[in-house]
C-alpha cells in the first residue's frame, strides 16, 4: 500500500516555519525526519519558509532556496541538480564526480564570494570541477556561476582558451551564502554522494591524471 502524504511542521526563529513533506517510498524513518527537521529549522533562522521535500533516505531530498523560493537543489543516488523553477532551462547537473569536486570547494568558493563584499582584495576565482564545467566568483559580476557552466575551446585555439556556454546557472550573493548548509544536508540523506571522491584522487599518478577525460576534457586523445 502506498503510504499517505505527511507533513509537519516545525517552528523556527521569528515564527517561521518550514515544511517537511515526507513522500510515498518506503517512508523515512522518524528519526531522518526528525533530524531533516531540526537542521532545516536551525538553518532558516527567522528568514522566510523553505520547503524540503524527502523520499526514502536512499532515493531524493530537495530543498528550495533564495528570497524568493524559486531555486531548487535535488539530490539522488546518481547526481545533484541546481534549478531555478522561474527559468527551466537554466539548471545545472551534477554527475557523482563533480558533485564531489564541487563540494571539496565550497569553502574556497564561499571565501571568494565573502570578499566581493569585503573588497579588500580582486576577486577572479574559476575552478574545474570535471567534464569542462567550471565554478566561477569574480567581482566584475556580483554572483556566483556555480556549477555547469559548461565551457568549449573554439576551434583553432589551444585547450587552454577555453569559452563558456550558456549552459549553467547564476546564482545571487543571497542565494549562494544558503548552499554551504544545504550540501551536507543532501550528503547526510543521500549516502552515494557523502561518499563520493573526486576522480583525481582515484589516480595511479600523473600519466594516469593526464590520461583522464574528465580532468582534461580539451586535450587530444
Amino acid at each position: 500500500m502506498q503510504a499517505t502524504k505527511k507533513e509537519k511542521k516545525a517552528t523556527a526563529v521569528g515564527k517561521q516555519t518550514a515544511t517537511v513533506k515526507t513522500l510515498p517510498h518506503n517512508a523515512v524513518n522518524s528519526y531522518i525526519a526528525a533530524e531533516i527537521e531540526a537542521a532545516t529549522t536551525a538553518l532558516i533562522g527567522d528568514e522566510e519558509p523553505r520547503h524540503v521535500c524527502v523520499a526514502d533516505e536512499h532515493s531524493l531530498i530537495m530543498f528550495s532556496f533564495g528570497e524568493r523560493q524559486d531555486r531548487e537543489i535535488v539530490g539522488t543516488p546518481d547526481e545533484g541538480t541546481i534549478t531555478s523553477k522561474a527559468e527551466l532551462n537554466k539548471t545545472v547537473k551534477f554527475t557523482v564526480n563533480r558533485w564531489a569536486h564541487f563540494t571539496k570547494i565550497i569553502p574556497v568558493i564561499d571565501d571568494e564570494t565573502k570578499e566581493l563584499n569585503r573588497k579588500t582584495r580582486p576577486v577572479a576565482l574559476r575552478r574545474h570541477i570535471g567534464d569542462g564545467y567550471y565554478v566561477s566568483v569574480n567581482d566584475e559580476v556580483m554572483c556566483v556561476d556555480i556549477g555547469l557552466r559548461q565551457f568549449f575551446v573554439p576551434y583553432g585555439l589551444q585547450p587552454s582558451d577555453v569559452r563558456p556556454t550558456k549552459s549553467g546557472i547564476a546564482l545571487r550573493l543571497y542565494e549562494w551564502v544558503e548552499l554551504p548548509n544545504l550540501v551536507p544536508l543532501i550528503n547526510q540523506m543521500i549516502p552515494s554522494l557523502a561518499r563520493a571522491k573526486p576522480c583525481y584522487d582515484e589516480h595511479l599518478g600523473q600519466l594516469d591524471w593526464m590520461a583522464c577525460r574528465s580532468c582534461h576534457p580539451f586535450e587530444p586523445y
